[in-house]
């Protein structure tokens, strides 16, 4: 999402629902084993089930995702994020920082088993 966010930045965000989410805006979703921070190009539904075309700023090629994959929207004004003071942010980060710790702690035990072998 370079220029618009740094990799590995921090990305406030809030939960929307899909019906909400608006071409530009930049989503949170959650894919395979991480998150993932892209633009929404289109929304669309096929066979009864609601989908979104997203893309990073300078990736070439948009991806395709489930409307389940959605996390929230980034909340950005201009080029520099615009934090609200509520709860549900607060949480939202907690919640993001407790599953990139738990991540690692795991990583972590599977290299060791890994080292013992």
């Amino acid at each position: 999402m370079e220029p618009c966010l740094k990799e590995d930045s921090l990305a406030p965000f809030i939960p929307v629902d899909f019906p909400l989410l608006q071409k530009g805006d930049i989503a949170v979703l959650k894919l395979n084993d991480g998150l993932l921070v892209h633009r929404v190009i289109d929304k669309f539904e096929f066979r009864n089930h609601a989908f979104l075309l997203h893309k990073g700023d300078i990736s070439p090629l948009p991806l395709v995702a489930a409307s389940d994959a959605l996390m929230g929207k980034v909340i950005l004004e201009g080029e520099r994020f615009r934090v609200r003071q509520s709860a549900s942010l607060k949480f939202n980060i907690l919640l993001i920082r407790i599953r990139l710790m738990l991540k690692t702690l795991m990583q972590n035990e599977r290299d060791k088993t890994r080292l013992r072998r």
